[in-house]
């Protein structure tokens, strides 16, 4: 049996969702160091790097990378505790995939904004969107996203209080 390999958005979903900020970093620095000899940059020098790839994408007219470039920003301003701006990226790239047909994009978006939903607070928003991430997930045969969909909805429930 063979297994398809996850897309570069997916890995990403999965390591920013969840590994916590700290090891994220450890992770993130390990790989830069790896990969190309030297330290990776600060989250907000992140941020900047791809507000440019951001505006490289409209420019270019290139919907995918816009959105991929809008999901990676809201992940970024998760992590500096800026959720809101958070919110705002992803939901801009979840409208870009709704109207492109971008399934797999699509799954990513309703995950992160989850996720950003659950750190605020907002659970029930949280469970809604993940339990429209799940069947995507699913839909697109992608275990490790349906996996990341499964444990922040098990989060969510624990957070409620509601562990059986």
């Amino acid at each position: 049996m063979s297994l398809a390999s996850p897309s570069r958005t997916a890995v990403l979903l999965v390591i920013s969702v969840l590994a916590p900020a700290s090891s994220l970093r450890m992770g993130s620095a390990y790989a830069q160091i790896t990969s190309t000899g030297s330290p990776p940059a600060t989250i907000p020098t992140q941020v900047a790097q791809h507000e440019q790839k951001l505006a490289e994408a409209r420019a270019a007219r290139d919907l995918k990378a816009e959105a991929e470039e809008l999901n990676t920003l809201g992940s970024l301003y998760r992590q500096l505790g800026e959720r809101q701006k958070g919110v705002d990226y992803c939901n801009e790239a979840l409208a870009l995939e709704r109207s492109s047909g971008d399934r797999d994009g699509e799954a990513v978006s309703l995950t992160t904004l989850g996720r950003i939903y659950t750190d605020l607070g907002q659970e029930q928003k949280a469970l809604e969107l993940l339990n429209q991430a799940l069947p995507i997930w699913r839909e697109l045969g992608d275990r490790l996203g349906e996996a990341t969909a499964l444990t922040d909805i098990g989060r969510v429930y624990n957070n409620l209080g509601q562990r059986e």
